[in-house]
């Protein structure tokens, strides 16, 4: 049995375990184009100690506050590209620090993810997950080169030919929306064979498809012949909605491990930019979902947690799940 505990939500731990604001109600140039990614400036020992928390709560895996991070919304807020290049990297420092300390402590292992947001997390409306409006993962007119330009940009910051920067564990492509996305992951890792694995997870809003309607399971497909893409699945989903998807998701991968981390239960309204709670899942309920995916999907899998969860839930998950 390989089960390995990915970290919780990082935007969700800082507004409500630290109590910082990224609403971008006060500072909409800062929060709305970086939203977790404003505090590698503003609060970087805050980061750090929220990777802590995940780490004492018993996370394997821990993220890089970078989702949001990328040149489009750094020179939105009012950053040079040189500035967000530092900034970028402060991400990964600050979650190498963490986890060192933490080893040092416990004598643990720890791996870092570098987490890289869609195209959609640029757009700052909600579009990689949104189920308001006309958005559900549509970028418009927005080119699949266009989208392995956007990638490999970023990318390149953290890599030098193909070489992590220090730190750098694994790759995790998160919160995708689309087949179109998922096809300019799939060319520029097959184009550019970075030397960490790289995870690949998808946030669908149904029973069978990702957010802009293609079937989950052509989605994760399209990786098996990808050796270096070690782990394909979802996130940022309705609990309500993983173990079909899971269904899905098993019969279409090859070789690859299954990576889970679910919502907390609660809708994201883009316009007012704030959580409806009527559908929030409490810590105690989130930890008992994965035994039932674990006992019928087999066991190999990452799992963890994506808005609206903190270091409770993952506490939650370790107490419920053997591993």
């Amino acid at each position: 049995m390989t089960i390995t505990i990915l970290d919780g939500g990082m935007a969700t731990t800082l507004e409500r375990t630290f109590h910082k604001d990224l609403s971008g109600k006060e500072v909409p140039s800062l929060a709305w184009y970086l939203w977790s990614a404003a505090c590698l400036k503003d609060c970087p020992e805050t980061i750090k100690a929220a990777h802590t928390a995940h780490l004492e709560a018993g996370a394997e895996i821990i993220t890089t506050c970078t989702y949001q991070a990328s040149f489009e919304g750094f020179r939105r807020a009012g950053y040079t590209d040189n500035e967000a290049v530092e900034l970028m990297l402060r991400g990964v420092e600050l979650a190498d620090e963490a986890r060192k300390e933490y080893q040092t402590t416990t004598g643990k292992s720890v791996k870092v993810a570098l987490s890289l947001g869609c195209y959609g997390a640029i757009l700052a409306n909600g579009a990689e997950y949104s189920v308001i409006g006309s958005f559900l993962g549509d970028y418009g007119d927005v080119s699949l080169q266009s989208l392995v330009d956007f990638h490999r940009r970023r990318l390149d910051v953290f890599f030098n030919d193909g070489i992590p920067y220090g730190g750098i564990d694994l790759i995790l492509f998160e919160t995708v929306p689309s087949y179109l996305e998922a096809q300019a992951i799939h060319q520029l890792l097959q184009e550019t064979p970075y030397t960490v694995p790289s995870m690949v997870s998808f946030s669908c809003n149904s029973l069978h498809t990702v957010c802009h309607g293609e079937p989950i399971a052509q989605c994760v497909a399209l990786f098996n012949d990808l050796k270096h893409v070690s782990a394909v699945g979802v996130n940022c989903t309705k609990p309500r909605f993983i173990t079909s998807l899971l269904q899905d998701i098993h019969g279409a991968i090859q070789n690859k491990t299954l990576i889970v981390y679910p919502d907390g239960g609660e809708e994201w309204d883009a316009e007012a930019r704030t959580w409806k709670v009527e559908t929030k899942m409490d810590a105690q309920q989130f930890g008992p979902m994965f035994e039932s995916w674990i006992k019928q999907f087999g066991s190999d899998f990452i799992i963890g947690g994506c808005c609206g969860t903190t270091a409770h839930h993952i506490s939650s998950i370790c107490h419920h799940v053997d591993q």
